[in-house]
């Protein structure tokens, strides 16, 4: 599944999901958002991790960022997964997100879940698709090619 990633989209992405995350909007609440929300350091990393990978310029600071994220969150989203509008993630704790997993809006994702393909060489590899609104509890694991409605 190929997706156009470009700065502009990014930049407005982030955006939106500070926007999310800063219920009132204030200024004083969207400062607190960036420097104490994890879940949106996580998804923000995320976004700018995956923009980094997909230039040829950018592609070490993506390394970085991925880095940053699993230190600050305890949490892995590989920077080729595609996630969708304001995405939740309560707890961001022990989420492992794997390459081409895709995540569609208004999904909130709980502590300690893993998304990727069967890891079998040799096999296609099929990721899981989740659909807008899904709720995915704590120690939730699915791999291969599932589609959560």
């Amino acid at each position: 599944m190929e997706r156009e990633i470009n700065w502009v989209k990014t930049r407005l992405q982030i955006k939106e999901d500070l926007r999310f995350y800063s219920k009132t909007g204030t200024f004083l609440e969207t400062l607190a958002t960036v420097f104490f929300s994890i879940s949106f350091q996580t998804l923000a990393s995320y976004r700018l991790a995956s923009w980094c990978k997909s230039t040829k310029f950018f592609r070490p600071a993506a390394i970085f960022l991925i880095y940053f994220q699993q230190v600050i969150s305890s949490c892995h989203i590989h920077p080729m997964a595609s996630i969708g509008k304001e995405c939740t993630l309560p707890h961001p704790t022990g989420i492992i997100i794997g390459a081409d997993v895709s995540i569609g809006n208004r999904v909130t994702i709980y502590q300690n879940v893993t998304f990727g393909s069967h890891g079998r060489p040799g096999i296609e590899k099929k990721c899981p698709v989740f659909e807008d609104d899904v709720v995915i509890f704590a120690g939730a694991v699915l791999a291969g090619g599932v589609t959560v409605e």
